[in-house]
C-alpha cells in the first residue's frame, strides 16, 4: 500500500492529480506534497512537452506573421515525410517492455515513452526552424499537427496501459505494469 492507504499500487491514480500542471505557479503552491506517484510524475513530464509545443505556437505568433514571404511547399512536403519516417523509425529503434522483474518493466516503459516524446518533439521542432526560415508560423502549426499522432502515441492514458498490459499478459508476464511504475525503488540502506 501506498501512502494513501485506500489506493492499491496497482491501481491507476487517473488524470486528475496530473492536471495541476495546468495551473500557473502550481508546482510551487503545491510543493508540500512531496510524495507523488511515479505515474502522477510520468503524466505531468508528458503535458510539460505538449505544452511546450503549444507555447512555441503562441511565440511564434507573436513574432512571425502566419503568412509567409517564401514558399514552404518543399518545408510542408519535408516535415510530413519526417513525421511518417519517424513513426516508422520509432517502432523499430524502440524495444519490447522487460518482463525480468517489476524495476526492469518500470524503466523500460519510462525509456519508451521518452523516446517516443522525443520523436513526436523532433517534427514540431524541425517546423519551429522552417518557420523562421519561411518567415510565417503557418509551417510551425503545420508540423505541430503532424506531430500529434506521434504524441498521442506517446501518451501515458489508461487505455495505453491497458493495451501494454494486454502485450506483458500475452507473453506470460504476471507484473502488473500501472503497479511497477507507481511502485518507488528502494532506497539502499
Amino acid at each position: 500500500m501506498d501512502a494513501d492507504a485506500h489506493q492499491e499500487w496497482g491501481e491507476d491514480p487517473g488524470w486528475r492529480p496530473t492536471l495541476r500542471v495546468l495551473i500557473p505557479f502550481a508546482p510551487l503552491v503545491f510543493r508540500a506534497n512531496r510524495r507523488r506517484d511515479p505515474i502522477t510524475i510520468l503524466r505531468m513530464m508528458y503535458l510539460t512537452f505538449v505544452l511546450a509545443i503549444i507555447l512555441y505556437g503562441f511565440v511564434l505568433t507573436q513574432i512571425l506573421s502566419f503568412r509567409s514571404t517564401h514558399n514552404g511547399l518543399a518545408w510542408a512536403i519535408g516535415i510530413g515525410a519526417v513525421a511518417l519516417a519517424n513513426l516508422v523509425v520509432e517502432r523499430r529503434v524502440e524495444r519490447p517492455l522487460s518482463c525480468e522483474c517489476e524495476a526492469a518493466l518500470a524503466t523500460t516503459y519510462r525509456s519508451r515513452t521518452f523516446v517516443r516524446i522525443a520523436f513526436a518533439e523532433s517534427t514540431a521542432l524541425l517546423g519551429f526552424v522552417a518557420a523562421f526560415t519561411i518567415n510565417g508560423s503557418w509551417i510551425y502549426f503545420f508540423s505541430a499537427l503532424c506531430s500529434a499522432p506521434a504524441f498521442w502515441r506517446a501518451a501515458p492514458t489508461k487505455a495505453a496501459l491497458t493495451r501494454d498490459q494486454d502485450e506483458l499478459a500475452s507473453r506470460g508476464s504476471a507484473h502488473s505494469l500501472v503497479e511497477a511504475i507507481r511502485r518507488r525503488p528502494a532506497k539502499p540502506t
